[in-house]
């Protein structure tokens, strides 16, 4: 019997340490892909009126935004598609953008990786309009 328990635990062990090696895999290759979002530098006097579409993604956090630009202005901020995990409060960032004509601002607290996927569509979409 007791030969019995010291190999469930055993096998226990196991299936722990696989479990927590493939979750530190996962993670790691979700930081890998959020550290190669781009995030390019845009002078809005260079951009032209219009709307551009952006995208951008890692494993966890699609974005697709529309972007209005009116005299070198952001005027609007549609994001179209939004799959995410736990991260809808980072929409709301999109109002900062506006507020600040710039796609360059701090990520929502508790929503990094939406806010960061958002900042780099809304950039993209952006790079577009560039004249």
């Amino acid at each position: 019997m007791r030969r019995i328990g010291k190999i469930a635990l055993l096998i226990l062990f196991m299936i722990v340490f696989l479990g927590f090696i493939l979750i530190m895999s996962f993670m790691n290759k979700i930081k890998n892909e959020s550290d190669q979002l781009s995030y390019p530098e845009i002078n809005m006097s260079e951009v032209d009126d219009g709307t551009y579409e952006g995208n951008a993604e890692i494993t966890l956090v699609k974005v697709s935004v529309e972007v209005s630009v009116k005299q070198n202005k952001i005027e609007n901020i549609m994001i179209t598609r939004h799959d995410n995990g736990k991260g809808q409060k980072a929409e709301t960032i999109t109002n900062v953008m506006i507020e600040k004509n710039d796609y360059q601002v701090d990520g929502v607290s508790g929503a990094t990786m939406s806010s960061d996927v958002i900042r780099a569509a809304v950039g993209n979409a952006l790079l577009k309009g560039v004249k």
